[in-house]
């Protein structure tokens, strides 16, 4: 049985809700099939984790 996931979605490129479908998963952001990455895979790709992992504590933000 398929459960739902938290997933990087590689079409609109955002960390976003996956539930399960007919066809697979669909992400709840762009209603795109199938085009999930893992959590996993973001934390081994150094490149991928720079794009879609933010520091919300900006050097200007800390007084």
């Amino acid at each position: 049985m398929l459960e739902a996931k938290d997933a990087y979605c590689t079409n609109c490129e955002k960390i976003t809700y996956f539930i399960p479908v007919e066809t697979g998963y669909e992400c709840q952001s762009c209603k795109a099939i199938n085009t999930m990455r893992g959590m996993k895979d973001i934390s081994e790709d150094p490149e991928l984790k720079a794009d879609t992992v933010v520091d919300l504590y900006q050097p200007d933000d800390i007084e």
